[in-house]
C-alpha cells in the first residue's frame, strides 16, 4: 500500500507582516519552490512549481504506482476498445 494522508497541527510563525509555516520532516515535499493556493472556502493547498519537482511527487503518490507493469499494460489494452 502506498503514502496515506496525513496532517498535523503546527504553529504559525510571524516576522513582521509575513506568515511561515514550517513543514514537517515526514512531509514529503520536492523542489525548492511552492505554489500556494487559497480556495474560497479558505482551504491553503500547498504543491510543488517546478515540473521536475511535480513528476517526483507523482511517482511517489501515484495510487497506480503499486500495480505491475502486467496489470498496467492489461488496462491500456483495455482503452484500445
Amino acid at each position: 500500500m502506498g503514502p496515506q494522508s496525513k496532517e498535523c497541527k503546527i504553529s504559525i510563525i510571524r516576522e513582521g507582516k509575513r506568515r511561515l509555516v514550517a513543514i514537517p520532516d515526514d512531509f514529503f515535499l520536492e523542489g525548492t519552490e511552492i505554489i500556494l493556493r487559497q480556495e474560497r472556502d479558505g482551504i491553503i493547498t500547498v504543491h510543488p512549481a517546478e515540473e521536475a519537482a511535480r513528476e517526483a511527487m507523482w511517482n511517489r503518490f501515484n495510487p497506480f504506482s503499486e500495480w505491475g507493469e502486467e496489470t498496467q499494460s492489461s488496462l491500456a489494452s483495455l482503452s484500445k476498445y
